[in-house]
């Protein structure tokens, strides 16, 4: 205050700090009175506790008008976090507080004699200021806490994933977790697309938008899949096994990634294969992921590939002898820019010479000039169905594998 305190209100504020609990009668009856506190107990010995350190960081701070510091709201913190893993949601613990600060207002209100009523106004920013310091590192500690709890939860399901993924045995694993695992498994692989914010130049910026996208990705994810679905996800994508039988319907699949991909509020891609028994995972993992991979190098997004969508593509991405022989196909035009151009278009066409020369704004004759380019180029002609067979093998095999 700018003004020097008077003895009548410096004798207030030093009774209440001298006698906290005088207030604490007040402060059941206040919550008494509030239907939201009548299944959470404010003053049990721990907020006791709290609620008289609290009551006297305040009267020390309207005496002296320094706020908290860091070590002042320590043992505040330390309590918030004890709260928090107990389960006790942090607008109830934050009420606690305001009550606290109403109670002991109302009681400087009350007893303050009227010649220190004029130094009221100046008081009260200062016990608001000190009260809100307090309350900003209790809900920091309470969530730094929850944050903490969620990440060893989630890290354990991610363990537990991996090891089924894997083909270790994971009974002792689940049942530690108290996880039931399913007979089998709809292994679904995701990728998801940065957010503008996960762009950003500042890290930290990044770490925060990627954080807030999976929470909401978690958020979607067990409202729509229940419990018994396991995740092991990060900002860029991961893996979700989904119990079966029953089988998910392809329709559900496709709804549940469309729900991801709002959540993720970017675009997600998916690939999804099934094994029937815990033995089959390692077999479906693979697959699952081999088929995002193909996805991936398309444009088409909250789709989610199956075998049966990209029989050709996922067969021409299995390592075999002749995966270079055809890769060296498409390299044989690739210095020349035009050929390759114009096979990608003959394909989109249907061969057909017109539309793909509209296509490509030039006259049907330079169509046919450079597929007897490409004919020689390549050895292999795709004006017949064995070059077509050859060259749209080879076509598809470079899409699928450099994206």
């Amino acid at each position: 205050m700018s003004q020097e305190m008077s003895a009548d209100l410096a004798a207030v504020l030093d009774r209440l700090d001298r006698e906290p609990d005088r207030l604490f009668p007040h402060i059941r009856s206040a919550a008494a009175a509030d239907s939201e506190y009548r299944r959470t107990p404010l003053l049990d010995a721990t907020a006791e506790h709290s609620a008289r350190q609290f009551i006297r960081l305040l009267t020390r701070a309207g005496r002296d008008g320094s706020l908290p510091e860091a070590a002042d709201c320590r043992d505040f913190a330390d309590r918030a976090r004890d709260r928090a893993a107990e389960g006790l949601p942090v607008v109830e613990l934050l009420d606690g507080y305001h009550v606290c600060l109403q109670v002991l207002w109302e009681e400087i209100l009350d007893v303050t004699p009227p010649t220190a009523a004029r130094e009221l106004p100046v008081l009260a920013p200062r016990l608001f200021a000190a009260a809100r310091r307090v309350c900003r590192a209790v809900t920091r500690a309470h969530e730094q806490e929850l944050e903490s709890i969620d990440t060893e939860a989630r890290e354990s399901i991610r363990d537990l994933v991996a090891t089924l993924v894997g083909g270790r045995p994971a009974a002792d694993l689940a049942q530690r977790l108290g996880v039931r695992l399913a007979a089998g498994y709809t292994v679904l692989a995701l990728g998801f697309e940065p957010t503008a914010a996960e762009l950003a130049d500042d890290d930290l910026e990044r770490r925060v938008a990627g954080r807030r996208k999976m929470i909401r990705i978690h958020d979607e994810l067990g409202g729509a899949t229940g419990d018994g679905a396991l995740a092991a996800l990060d900002p860029t994508g991961g893996l979700i096994l989904l119990p079966a039988p029953p089988a998910p319907r392809r329709a559900h699949l496709d709804e549940l990634v469309g729900r991801l991909q709002d959540q993720a509020q970017a675009a997600v891609r998916a690939g999804a294969a099934r094994a029937d028994r815990l033995e089959d995972l390692p077999r479906a993992t693979t697959e699952a992921r081999k088929l995002l991979e193909i996805r991936s190098s398309g444009t088409a997004a909250a789709e989610v590939a199956t075998v049966d969508d990209l029989l050709v593509e996922y067969q021409l991405s299995q390592e075999s002898a002749a995966r270079a022989g055809l890769l060296a196909v498409v390299d044989t035009l690739r210095t020349t820019p035009e050929l390759t151009e114009t096979l990608g278009a003959y394909f989109a066409c249907d061969f057909n010479r017109r539309r793909t020369a509209s296509t490509l704004g030039v006259h049907p004759n330079t169509v046919d000039n450079r597929l007897v380019r490409i004919a020689e180029a390549t050895g292999s002609d795709p004006r017949t169905s064995q070059g077509l067979l050859l060259l749209g093998s080879a076509l598809t095999l470079a899409r699928v594998t450099r994206a």
